[in-house]
C-alpha cells in the first residue's frame, strides 16, 4: 500500500493475539494514542445495519475517542460537523482540543444541537454549555434546538436536512449515546448515519 509522504507520519503493523477491544484499549494506554480510527464494515453486510460487532466493542469499551467511517464513504473536508448533546455531563478537555484542532483546520461549523423536551438550562447546563464554548475556540459554533422529538430520529433528520458531514457524539453512563449502543441486537440500533462518526468517551483512561 502507498502513501503519501509526509515527515509527521510513522506507519507501522502491528499483530496480537486477544479480542479487538483489549488490544486497542492496551495500545490507546501504552502509546497515549490519542484517537481510534476504522471502518464500519460488517461480517453481515447488511445495509439495515450502521455498526459492525467489532465497531461496536470499541465504541462501548475503548477508552479513546473512536472515529468510524463508513464502508464506501468518499472522503471530503468535515466542514458541517453535528454534535448532539444535553449539557448533562461535563466534557473531557482533551477531548474538547482533538476536536477543535481538527475542525478548525477545515474552518468547520459546528452545529450543537439540543433535543430535549423542554428548552430551559439548568446552572449545571448553563455550565457545561460555557465550558463546551471555551473547549471549541476554533470552530464556528451554531447552537440549534430541537424539543420533544425522538433522539435518533431527530439526529438522523438533523443530518439528512442539514448536510452533515460528521457526527461526534459522547460516550457516558446514561447518555442516549449509551442506550443506543446497548440494544440486545445490531438490527435494534436506530442510529442510522452514513457518514463518518467521532464518538468521544467521557471516562477517565
Amino acid at each position: 500500500m502507498d502513501y503519501a509522504p509526509n515527515p509527521k507520519h510513522k506507519y507501522k503493523t502491528l499483530s496480537a493475539f486477544g479480542t479487538l477491544a483489549d488490544e486497542v484499549n492496551d495500545l490507546v494506554n501504552q502509546e497515549n494514542i490519542d484517537i481510534v480510527v476504522m471502518g464500519t464494515k460488517g461480517k453481515t453486510n447488511d445495509p439495515k445495519i450502521t455498526f459492525g460487532s467489532n465497531t461496536l466493542q470499541l465504541l462501548k469499551y475503548v477508552l479513546c475517542p473512536i472515529l468510524a467511517i463508513p464502508e464506501n464513504f468518499l472522503y471530503h473536508p468535515p466542514k458541517k460537523i453535528l454534535f448532539p448533546t444535553d449539557y448533562l455531563v461535563p466534557y473531557k478537555r482533551r477531548e474538547l482540543k482533538l476536536l477543535s484542532d481538527m475542525s478548525g483546520s477545515f474552518r468547520s461549523t459546528i452545529h450543537i444541537l439540543y433535543i430535549n423536551p423542554t428548552t430551559a438550562l439548568s446552572l449545571r447546563q448553563q455550565d457545561n454549555r460555557q465550558f463546551l464554548i471555551g473547549g471549541l475556540p476554533k470552530p464556528k459554533l451554531v447552537f440549534d434546538t430541537i424539543v420533544g422529538e425522538d433522539k435518533s430520529d431527530a439526529i438522523n433528520k438533523f443530518i439528512s436536512k442539514n448536510d452533515i458531514d460528521l457526527l461526534v457524539m459522547i460516550n457516558t453512563r446514561h447518555s442516549h449515546l449509551e442506550k443506543v449502543l446497548y440494544q440486545p441486537t445490531l438490527d435494534k440500533i436506530t442510529l442510522h448515519v452514513k457518514i463518518p462518526f467521532l464518538v468521544m468517551q467521557n471516562r477517565f483512561r
